[in-house]
């Protein structure tokens, strides 16, 4: 099947399976740290875009082509890094 070769190519690519479990995990680390700190965050930061990198590295800026200026800027890469809108609007969704 065509998708599973270029799946298979793809992981190689990135450095092959194990490669790949452990940018998950610690991806997956680093967006618990996120959600821990959204209260903090929404004090702090009402309404902004935010993003976290690696050892907590927090970017803020107030629209999303702004927060990728400013992480570039900072040196954040974009790959790995946890980006959220920091609502302070409740919003109920009836699915």
């Amino acid at each position: 099947m065509a998708t599973e070769i270029n799946a298979s190519r793809i992981i190689e690519e990135m450095g092959g399976e194990q490669q790949v479990n452990m940018g998950l995990r610690e991806f997956k680390r680093r967006v618990r740290e996120f959600d821990a700190k959204r209260s903090q965050f929404i004090t702090l930061y009402p309404d902004k875009w935010v993003a976290m990198g690696e050892k907590e590295a927090v970017v803020v800026a107030d629209a999303l082509e702004g927060l990728l200026e400013e992480m570039e800027r900072c040196g954040m890469p974009r790959d790995g890094a946890v980006i959220d809108f920091i609502d302070t609007k409740n919003i109920t969704m009836v699915l």
